[in-house]
């Protein structure tokens, strides 16, 4: 038990690590927080490696505190205003130090198993987080890439096809169609449906726009 205790502290180091780092960057050489997310990594694979079931056991049960948070921030996002996360405002997508443990995962267990106790139910997460969280913002944009490049990172040494992934970036691509308003309003996922009424993303859509006709001239 003591082991699994100090395994969930090392995780939620982790995540704090992370969460400064989008907030902060790295801290210069006293902090070096860089570093101390690959630190940890390798502690977390060390300690993986010596006792499987006791971290895939720790890692389910934060796994699923990080569903029951994505759950609750998708109930809250009714209520609240969203605003961009980079600016500090309330998002329903998880933070950074969530998505960078994600990242770090396929690191420590195979991901090449078509069933695994542990990368099976990061992924279904992942899956439901790209589906159901709206997309308000760049930084939601950023994140939602993100999570897509990590499904198929997950999937890719299976062989497995990740529908949510592709679903977003498509609908990430029909953001710059001629007719957004329509291919969005048929677009597989919800999480993306109502970007037309978000300005920062059809700010971006100009932005984009203008550099591409700098670009031909």
């Amino acid at each position: 038990e003591k082991m699994q205790n100090f395994y969930d502290v090392l995780l939620r180091r982790f995540v704090a690590v992370g969460d400064a780092v989008f907030n902060s960057g790295s801290g210069g050489p006293d902090l070096e927080r860089y570093e101390q997310l690959n630190s940890l990594t390798k502690t977390l694979y060390a300690m993986s490696q010596d006792s499987p079931e006791c971290a895939g056991s720790v890692w389910n049960r934060r796994l699923g505190i990080f569903q029951q948070a994505v759950a609750k921030r998708l109930r809250d996002v009714e209520v609240n205003s969203l605003g961009d996360a980079c600016e500090g405002e309330f998002s329903a997508w998880p933070s950074t130090g969530m998505l960078l443990l994600m990242r770090a995962l396929p690191h420590i267990f195979p991901s090449t198993d078509r069933r695994h106790a542990v990368v099976t139910p990061a992924l279904l997460l992942l899956g439901q987080i790209l589906a159901q969280t709206p997309v308000k913002t760049r930084c939601d944009v950023t994140k939602g890439l993100f999570c897509a490049a990590l499904m198929m990172e997950y999937t890719k040494g299976a062989k497995r096809f990740p529908p949510e992934a592709t679903a977003f970036l498509a609908s990430a691509l029909r953001l710059y169609a001629d007719d957004v308003e329509s291919v969005l309003g048929t677009s597989p996922l919800p999480s993306l449906s109502n970007a037309t009424n978000c300005s920062q993303l059809m700010d971006l859509r100009e932005d984009l726009s203008e550099l591409s006709n700098v670009t031909d001239d």
